[in-house]
């Protein structure tokens, strides 16, 4: 593996000439040699990662052989952006690594029109919620003929229909599914009708194991969730959802990002468009539809166990947007009595 030239603390490495790096013996040296250039420790351990990262996705995407400049350009680069988005990246994040890559690009003389691709995808503070027929698209997508289908239908209802984050969903064990009884409001705004209700709640727990909240359970969550119990393989862990193993092996815990891989590839197979295809998605659904129904703001924010309130009052305000945007499409007119502009 080609690893970045060393350079001498608080030295400044020599920037090179136009073109010059295309003779250094590759893509991937050439980038980090640019992210060599850096004075800066943690800009060159940034530059670095980017790098890495897009001529990871520029292998994959050319078909396994080593990329060439040529192959680094305005669609590669715009694929690889979406990709991030895809996975949950933060807008922060993307923004971040994009710069890195418009670095690169003037540095190599790539496509110049990298040098025009900024961050998509929502603003800051914006809410992306699923509206309801593609969230029932989402949960139509896994093959429930099969043992991975089950699995991944239960994990989007837990985070469409409880709201959580794909970090927590892969710590839940069987003892977090409890019956216990919770606050009348907290179940009336998850399960409005007894029908949809049941007696069971699911625990949520933080990094260390303690206890960050109680979501009561959906009757069509709990039925995912048994459904997948069924076809659970078995396993010396009591971590609820499993990467499932190959021949052999053992099958061990998901990761976060495998929920992100998940959720991504039913998106996808439900025709919804790549904005949508991340985990959080589902979070902001779950939120949002609490609000749409004119739950307290302290219920959603309970159920959301969210620390600020701040974070809660964004999906009220989306769902007066949503609901104002809905008014204005219906009782606009649209045919020949429509205002002049």
């Amino acid at each position: 593996m080609v690893s970045a030239p060393a350079a001498t603390a608080g030295a400044r490495v020599a920037v090179p000439a136009r073109g010059e790096l295309l003779d250094a013996g590759g893509v991937l040296a050439d980038a980090l040699a640019v992210a060599a250039e850096h004075a800066s420790p943690n800009t060159r351990r940034a530059y670095t990662s980017a790098y890495r990262a897009l001529i990871a996705f520029a292998t994959v995407r050319v078909g396994g052989h080593t990329p060439g400049p040529g192959d680094i350009d305005r669609d590669l680069v715009l694929a690889f952006r979406d990709e991030l988005h895809t996975r949950g990246a933060r807008s922060s994040t993307i923004s971040a690594r994009l710069s890195a890559i418009r670095r690169l690009a003037d540095a190599l003389e790539l496509d110049p029109r990298i040098q025009r691709i900024r961050t998509t995808g929502a603003e800051p503070g914006q809410v992306i919620a699923l509206e309801a027929g593609q969230y029932e698209r989402l949960l139509s997508a896994p093959d429930l003929r099969t043992t991975a289908g089950r699995r991944d239908r239960a994990i989007i209802r837990l985070a469409g229909d409880a709201g959580l984050r794909r970090s927590e969903i892969v710590r839940l064990t069987f003892d977090d599914i409890v019956e216990e009884r919770q606050p009348d409001r907290h179940r009336r705004a998850v399960s409005p009708t007894r029908a949809t209700a049941t007696p069971h709640a699911l625990v949520v727990r933080d990094s260390k194991g303690g206890r960050t909240g109680t979501i009561p359970l959906t009757a069509t969550a709990f039925s995912d969730l048994q459904a997948w119990a069924d076809r659970r393989p078995a396993a010396p862990t009591t971590t609820i959802f499993l990467a499932l193993a190959r021949n052999t092996a053992t099958p061990g815990p998901l990761s976060p990002d495998a929920i992100a891989d998940i959720v991504a590839k039913h998106a996808g197979a439900a025709g919804l468009p790549p904005a949508l295809h991340a985990p959080h998605v589902l979070r902001h659904t779950f939120c949002t539809r609490l609000a749409e129904q004119g739950t307290d703001i302290d219920v959603i924010r309970a159920l959301a166990r969210h620390r600020d309130i701040r974070t809660t009052q964004r999906y009220i305000h989306t769902t007066h947007t949503r609901n104002r945007h809905a008014i204005d499409h219906t009782f606009t007119p649209t045919g020949p009595l429509r205002p002049a502009d």
